[in-house]
């Protein structure tokens, strides 16, 4: 006998040898090539999405640089169009107080019509005004003769002044002067003027236009919008006109070093000799598109930040230019690809998962192969030994569903003898009360009619005391001489698996501390109350609960007494409360109760119950000399002909809660749009 059960523990442990083998021989050339596979897929998917980022900048590099472009072109022809003013040669002419009067009109209507200019003017042979128009924020003045200036000593006086005829000049962008100090808030500004001359060619002045530069920085800014890229835009000296942080704009009007070119020395050295391109380097991507806005017969200057300073240098063609600079910072890269590892290790998890499954369904299903032809060879008397072993149920059933055969093991789990279960439909035994699968509608009835294996992962078979056993089971046809003579049927308990899963299912939806349900749980609860209040117009109610001073409970003895506090307000709640109702945790030491089909009286009658039944208890613990007391605070709010959401309805409660916070703590109060707040003893009526 000995010898016999020795043998039979050998053979099962070499089963189980071999199904391990099995296993992992296919679970371990699987998971390997899972790992390279979604590792290829997730860094390609990744390098594309970073090129196609990177075209992307450059194609927004390009718009933002063309629209610079195009604006400055399009000041320089409406510049022009003022140098040649019938109204300008007139007054040349005559020099009559209605030729100007006539000519500030005309400035005038030019200026309300492109709503595009800070000032228009006309300056004459020596500097001086003697036509301005200002914005004055949208609505065009012409400026008073005695309120016209000097401009002789700004160097965008004299660059211009000294051009040929049709010959345009465009300033630096730069901040807007006024009298001596720097307009606050800034300006930006371009000036683009012309000198102008009479019909005999002499030259009397200049036309200038203060073109608003923030226009231009705007344009940039829109054209950005919507992409990943911080965008920026810089001058010839590597000073930023337009940066991700406004402190380090406008430096050289400050005379500070704040500039692109001393925060990405390499970064500069490539954007200065580049008209475009793209570099990566640990900052992230840079693009970068220059602005050439000088064409034929436009130059410049390198402009002065002092009032009188005139400018060092002319410019010209290529010697003027802006940097359109796009940045994709390092860190957003890093995003994408943490977020794709992220996606790829719960992809490998699921999918190592399955291929594990897998392995082990093909694994036992060679095991059950070889079983099989093993089993084929042994007589009754040999089978019923081995099924006797089997840690599984096994029945064996004729073509007509009647049991022929019983092992101990299924007559453990089903409280059924064998010798009473003989000769009975397997289906009366396990599903009696069942009319659809006892009649033909289960699985086990599908195996003699399509012949085939069925396995059912989850279901209950009624045990002989009428008790239900949760069982996951297989259903395979026996086969004799090529033709379906019967059923076997293995089943095994899955009770503990059950309640495990029925654990974690609630360890999902409860807090750990308390019991209580979490917050997520209680929101999910509440949204379908919600949606069927608002389908049957019945009341609703919540309670947002908050421990008065709990910060001063830990500091004071320890976050284990804070715990025990917690545990035992939430065991509070869950007596108070009816079993249709929801308390829940909702986060650190706030609490709530959705309270379904509850009107605002009535909740806040509740609330007052908890709120005293919470001062009155005394927490005993080792250490304390005397017993630990807490009171809580409790916001109100109830729905009201179906007009709130559930966050509106938290949100209000919310609002309540610290208006008793604020109010001393220690009281219930009732949110404003649900009814007047009230303090301890009254009512929500009476409030």
């Amino acid at each position: 006998m000995v010898s016999i059960e020795l043998k039979s523990s050998n053979r099962h442990e070499n089963g189980i040898r071999i199904q391990l083998r099995d296993v992992l021989r296919f679970f371990l050339p699987g998971t390997i090539m899972l790992v390279a596979v979604i590792t290829g897929f997730y860094y390609l998917d990744y390098s594309i999405d970073r090129e196609l980022i990177a075209e992307r900048e450059k194609h927004n590099a390009e718009i933002g640089s063309r629209d610079i472009d195009q604006s400055i072109q399009g000041i320089a022809k409406d510049v022009a169009i003022l140098a040649n003013s019938v109204s300008l040669q007139e007054f040349f002419e005559n020099g009559s107080t209605s030729s100007l009067q006539k000519l500030g009109r005309e400035f005038l209507n030019f200026s309300r019509s492109k709503q595009s200019f800070d000032q228009v003017r006309y300056l004459d042979e020596n500097g001086q005004e003697r036509v301005r128009v200002n914005y004055n924020s949208g609505a065009p003045t012409l400026v008073k003769p005695d309120r016209l200036q000097n401009k002789a000593g700004r160097y965008y006086f004299s660059d211009t002044f000294e051009l040929s005829r049709g010959t345009l000049f465009v300033s630096p962008l730069d901040l807007n002067v006024e009298r001596g100090e720097i307009e606050r808030p800034f300006k930006p500004m371009i000036r683009i003027g012309t000198p102008v001359f009479d019909a005999q060619g002499n030259k009397r002045g200049i036309v200038l236009v203060n073109y608003f530069g923030q226009e231009l920085i705007g344009s940039l800014q829109s054209s950005a919008r919507g992409t990943v890229g911080e965008i920026m835009m810089l001058n010839r000296d590597g000073y930023w006109l337009l940066a991700p942080d406004p402190e380090d704009e406008w430096g050289f009007m400050f005379k500070n070093e704040r500039r692109f070119s001393n925060a990405y020395p390499d970064v500069w050295e490539s954007i200065k000799t580049m008209g475009q391109g793209q570099r990566f380097v640990d900052a992230g991507i840079f693009t970068w598109r220059t602005v050439y806005p000088l064409r034929a017969g436009i130059i410049s200057a390198d402009g002065s930040v002092d009032v009188t300073g005139e400018s060092l240098a002319s410019l010209s063609g290529r010697e003027y230019f802006w940097k359109v600079v796009k940045l994709v910072p390092q860190s957003h890269l890093a995003k994408e690809l943490e977020k794709r590892f992220k996606y790829g290790f719960i992809l490998l998890l699921a999918l190592s998962i399955l291929l594990m499954v897998g392995s082990a369904v093909l694994a036992v299903a060679l095991q059950r192969e070889r079983t099989a032809v093993d089993s084929l060879k042994r007589n009754e008397r040999r089978l019923r030994t081995i099924t006797s072993e089997l840690a599984e149920g096994l029945v064996v059933l004729d073509k007509k569903g009647t049991v022929t055969l019983m092992n101990p093991e299924a007559e453990h789990l089903l409280h059924w003898s064998e010798a009473l279960a003989l000769g009975r439909r397997f289906v009366d035994l396990v599903w009696g009360g069942e009319r659809g699968k006892a009649q033909g509608g289960s699985p086990i009835s599908a195996v003699l009619e399509h012949e085939q294996v069925q396995r059912v992962e989850e279901d209950t078979f009624n045990r002989s005391d009428g008790s239900q056993l949760p069982v996951a089971y297989t259903a395979a046809p026996m086969e004799y001489e090529d033709s379906v003579n019967g059923v076997i049927v293995t089943f095994e308990d899955i009770t503990e698996r059950k309640q495990l899963r029925d654990e974690l299912k609630r360890m999902a939806s409860h807090d750990p501390l308390t019991g209580l349900c979490n917050r997520r749980e209680t929101e999910r609860f509440l949204e379908q109350i919600m949606h069927h209040n608002k389908r049957y117009r019945r009341a609703v109610a919540i309670c947002m609960i908050d421990i008065d001073h709990f910060k001063l409970v830990n500091d004071t003895h320890g976050h284990q007494m804070g715990d025990l506090v917690l545990k035992t307000l939430g065991k509070l709640l869950q007596d108070q409360t009816r079993d249709v109702d929801c308390a829940g945790r909702f986060g650190g030491e706030e609490f709530i109760l959705v309270l379904p089909e509850t009107p605002l009286q009535e909740a806040y009658t509740l609330a007052e119950r908890v709120r005293k039944a919470a001062s009155n208890l005394k927490i005993n613990a080792p250490g304390l000399e005397v017993p630990l007391s807490f009171t809580i605070s409790i916001g109100v709010s109830a729905q009201i002909e179906s007009r709130l959401t559930a966050e509106g309805l938290i949100n209000e409660a919310d609002r309540a809660l610290y208006q008793a916070k604020a109010r001393g703590r220690n009281q219930v109060r009732v949110a404003q749009d649900s009814s007047q707040n009230v303090s301890p003893g009254e009512s929500p009526v009476d409030a």
